[in-house]
Formats: structure tokens, C-alpha cells, sequence
């Protein structure tokens, strides 16, 4: 029970943080002042929070650019920073499910790529079709002029007898 009321305070302190953010604008401006505030941290503790702080923005439901991979590298940065054993055990669970979900995104970036191709070979296919029936249709067309020319032929042959 402590690990849900954990993650529910976090959310919801990450929440409260940052509730005017709407605009994807907005996102990368805040992901970019956290990324300096990293740089230039030296205390594990407040680097720790900052990470933190960044994974949160990087996982909000509005934000129209969100990063798994990234929230999960700072995810473990945080872990590696400040190990704090009460929210280690909430950390590694939303690792776990940002692991599943970033294979689940490789997953569909491979079927996506597969569906173009798959696409591509379908016009391919169509193109070919197209080309085919309308050499059926010309082939057709000399056979019935060869039909006719030999039945031409023949009753000439048969008037000359």
C-alpha cells in the first residue's frame, strides 16, 4: 500500500509543478532548464531531484513530445544519485514499465517500417497486375486478329479450289 501512496504523492507533486504547462513549447523549455540545472549540479542530492523532476516532465500525459527512453535513463540516474530506499522500489517498478513500453515502441517502429514495405510491395504488385492484364488485352486482340486473318485465309482457299 505505501508503494501506491508513493507514486500517487509523486505524481502529484509533479502535478502541481508544473499544471500551466501545455504547449509543447513549453515542454522543451522546461526539459532544457533542467538539463542545465544537471549540468551544473554538483550535489548528488539536489541532482537526484532534478533528474526526478525531468523524468516526471518527460512522462506527463500532455506532453506531446514525451520521452521514455529519457525518463528512463533519468530514472536510474536518480536511483544511482540518492538510493533512497523508500522510493527505489516505486523507481525500479515504473523502470520496469517504461522498459515494456520502450520495447513495445521499437516493436511498433519495426511493424511500421514492415507495413511501408509491405505497402510499397502491394503497389509493386498492382502495377505489375495492371501492366499484365492490359498485355492479356493486347495479346487477345492480335489472337482475334489472327483468328480472323486465318479465316479469311482459309475461305480464300477454299474459293480458289
Amino acid at each position: 500500500m505505501s508503494c501506491l501512496s508513493t507514486i500517487i504523492v509523486l505524481m502529484t507533486l509533479g502535478g502541481c509543478m508544473m499544471k500551466s504547462m501545455a504547449s509543447p513549447e513549453e515542454f522543451i523549455k522546461e526539459d532544457r532548464r533542467l538539463t542545465e540545472q544537471i549540468t551544473s549540479g554538483k550535489d548528488p542530492d539536489v541532482l537526484s531531484g532534478i533528474y526526478l523532476k525531468r523524468a516526471r516532465l518527460r512522462l506527463r500525459h500532455d506532453n506531446p513530445g514525451a520521452d521514455y527512453r529519457g525518463a528512463l535513463d533519468d530514472l536510474q540516474y536518480t536511483i544511482d544519485l540518492k538510493p533512497d530506499q523508500r522510493q527505489v522500489q516505486d523507481i525500479k517498478d515504473w523502470m520496469a514499465a517504461l522498459h515494456r513500453l520502450t520495447y513495445l515502441e521499437q516493436e511498433a517502429d519495426i511493424f511500421g517500417t514492415k507495413n511501408i514495405r509491405a505497402e510499397h510491395q502491394i503497389r509493386t504488385l498492382r502495377n505489375n497486375v495492371d501492366q499484365l492484364e492490359k498485355q492479356e488485352q493486347a495479346l487477345r486482340k492480335t489472337i482475334e486478329e489472327l483468328q480472323s486473318l486465318e479465316l479469311q485465309m482459309e475461305q480464300e482457299r477454299q474459293r480458289l479450289r
